[in-house]
């Protein structure tokens, strides 16, 4: 491999933020449940944002042209989507921007269609937003789910509005074209608005395909805002930088009436330059996590076969079924981080559907996966 994704990263050296008020001192430990990853940036990056320094220019600023065809050029190549620079939103985040779109195109009291269990943030921004949530719970079947369809279309004759989550956090599906087509008509016949959140959609396991949720049927760009950000994909969230499609430009007015007008320059400069030149690093890093998932879900198979594993499609987020082990809630919890020092994702949080689930990074240098399972094989069978 040309890049390196054992090398010591200079995170290792403090206590995660997300984990001191656990009273963690060990700076060994790592946060499994936040989704970022535990690898250096890429190189690439890195140049781009030290040209973007040495170029000193941090006052206001918007993307230039370079930026915009980074973008453009990007949705082309990874995901056979042409798009125009003029369809492009520019936000810090894709949580604020799913706000915004609630905000935008609902009314107090609007129902809100979302796909459960799902990113906790999804219901969040209905309820907080005095909307009524339209729970589609998922169908577990084996290792993976499918969609209940003759729920998802009962429930879209009451909604104005359809979070979509692909590919989908936290369980891991790649939705198929057939999938995402059927769910598209029936919004369609509905009049209900599209927002895909394809933040994971480079975050893809060999045999699967990420499909852009507006790409799907004739006329679907039009009624469909696509939230995209190279957050996820090249571990740089810190730099709180999105772009939010939307062809439609009554869609898009409304949604950048809600947006500020100034963004994060670093973040630009480093997005320009993963889409322009760090395609080689994500491909390794994607071979890299699926190493991390097969020997995850080697190890559960031999020596904890009492726990389900998820097939994992995309993300780098295992969804694990800890039911079989007979725990409440608050016995797992004390189990996971008390003992096996493991800091996961309580998959009630998730929503209907999660109970009894954790879902689990693997975004991390394997030795950080074989001390998590080790420690939860210990914690397990003590």
């Amino acid at each position: 491999m040309m890049y390196d994704f054992e090398t010591r990263n200079p995170k290792e050296n403090v206590i995660h933020p997300f984990l001191k008020d656990s009273g963690v001192s060990d700076p060994s430990l790592i946060p499994y449940s936040v989704a970022e990853m535990r690898f250096d940036i890429a190189p690439e990056i890195r140049k781009g944002m030290h040209n973007c320094v040495d170029a000193c220019n941090f006052g206001y600023a918007g993307p230039g042209d370079s930026y915009y065809e980074a973008v453009v050029g990007w949705m082309k190549k990874r995901h056979n989507w042409d798009i125009k620079p003029e369809w492009i939103s520019n936000t810090y985040g894709i949580v604020s921007a799913l706000a915004n779109c609630v905000k935008a195109y609902t009314e107090e009291g609007d129902g809100v269609l979302l796909q459960s269990p799902v990113y906790p943030p999804f219901s969040g921004v209905v309820g907080g937003n005095n909307r009524k949530t339209l729970a589609n719970k998922l169908i577990r079947v084996g290792d993976t789910y499918e969609i209940d369809f003759d729920d998802f279309e009962a429930k879209a004759r009451e909604a104005k509005l359809f979070l979509l989550c692909s590919p989908h956090n936290p369980v891991g599906r790649v939705w198929r074209c057939e999938e995402l087509e059927r769910m598209a008509r029936i919004c369609m016949d509905n009049n209900v608005i599209i927002v895909a959140d394809e933040i994971h959609n480079d975050l893809i396991m060999p045999g699967y395909e990420h499909i852009v949720t507006a790409n799907i049927i004739p006329g679907l760009e039009d009624m469909c805002v696509v939230c995209t950000a190279p957050s996820k994909t090249f571990n740089i969230a810190g730099l709180a930088t999105s772009n939010i499609i939307i062809k439609n430009p009554e869609l898009k007015a409304k949604f950048d009436s809600l947006c500020g007008h100034f963004l994060n320059v670093p973040g630009l400069a480093a997005c320009e330059a993963a889409y322009n030149d760090a395609a080689g690093w994500l491909d390794e890093a994607l071979d890299y996590i699926n190493e991390n998932r097969r020997y995850t879900e080697s190890f559960i198979h031999e020596k904890l076969p009492m726990i389900k594993t998820t097939k994992l499609e995309g993300t780098y987020l295992m969804w694990l079924d800890m039911s079989a082990l007979g725990l409440d809630k608050d016995s797992l919890h004390k189990m996971l981080r008390e003992e096996a020092q493991l800091f996961v994702n309580d998959g009630e949080s998730f929503g209907p559907g999660g109970e009894g689930f954790i879902r689990f990074n693997i975004a991390c240098p394997r030795r950080y996966v074989e001390a998590a399972l080790d420690r939860l094989e210990k914690a397990i069978n003590k």
